[in-house]
Parts: C-alpha cells; sequence; structure tokens
C-alpha cells in the first residue's frame, strides 16, 4: 500500500500562507547616504527613500536662532525645518538691549556599523528607523 503526502503537502501550503515575520529587529549600518541598515544577519537590505523611512531624530537639522534682550531679559526663537519654539526665556547680564541671530545644526552623526532599531508596518513591505541602539 502507498503512503499518502497529503498531510506533508497540507504543512507545505500552510507555510507558504503564514510565513514568519522578522519583527521588530536591530540592524547594522551599511552606508549613511542614503541611510542604508542590514537587518537578519544581512539577508534584508533597508534602504532610506526605498523601503526604511527615518525618523526625524535620527536626521541632521538646522535651526535659525533670534536672540533678544532687553533690560536683564533674554528671549530666544528658535525656527527650522522641523519645529519651532517660540519665546524661550532668561536673564542677561551686560548690555541693556540688543539683538543676535544665528544658526544652529544638530546632527545625530550616524556612521557605519551603528546599530539602529528598526520597526516593520504589518506586512514588513516598509521599515521604519527609530533610534541608534547604544555604544
Amino acid at each position: 500500500m502507498r503512503k499518502s503526502n497529503t498531510n506533508e503537502l497540507a504543512k507545505q501550503l500552510k507555510a507558504m500562507r503564514n510565513p514568519k515575520l522578522i519583527g521588530t529587529s536591530i540592524g547594522k549600518v551599511t552606508k549613511t547616504n542614503p541611510l542604508t541598515v542590514s537587518i537578519a544577519d544581512g539577508l534584508v537590505v533597508l534602504t532610506e527613500g526605498e523601503d526604511l523611512s527615518v525618523c526625524e531624530k535620527l536626521k541632521k537639522k538646522k535651526y535659525t536662532v533670534k536672540f533678544t534682550w532687553e533690560n536683564g531679559s533674554l528671549t530666544a526663537n528658535i525656527s527650522g525645518e522641523t519645529a519651532s519654539h517660540e519665546a524661550v526665556t532668561g536673564s542677561v547680564t551686560g548690555q541693556t538691549k540688543g539683538t543676535e541671530e544665528g544658526e544652529i545644526t544638530i546632527d545625530p552623526e550616524i556612521k557605519k556599523g551603528d546599530m539602529i532599531l528598526v520597526v516593520p508596518s504589518a506586512d514588513e513591505q516598509s521599515w521604519i528607523a527609530v533610534d541608534r541602539i547604544g555604544e
């Protein structure tokens, strides 16, 4: 009598319909521009602008800061690409009145070899680079 392969075929069909997902992962930066992260022991490579989105925390940002002071009171207005903060206040000694404007750049300095937390969409067709993992 011949042995039936029906159970084995059913197992294989089930595996095809229910693939194992990778899930939230820690990946290694392989390139910084565009940000490219390797996960699953190098089997999956994610590239910014293709299948990888990057949280603002990992992006370089520039802000304009305008300081105004009068009679010992200091106000700083900060504006930029991703945020605007009005009326950060403090105190100043010296000159009684003035204005100064400058630029601040905040750069997370992502480097090749850094470890990055990446979170997948439900179908793992796109990913989000969330943050750098400690050094």
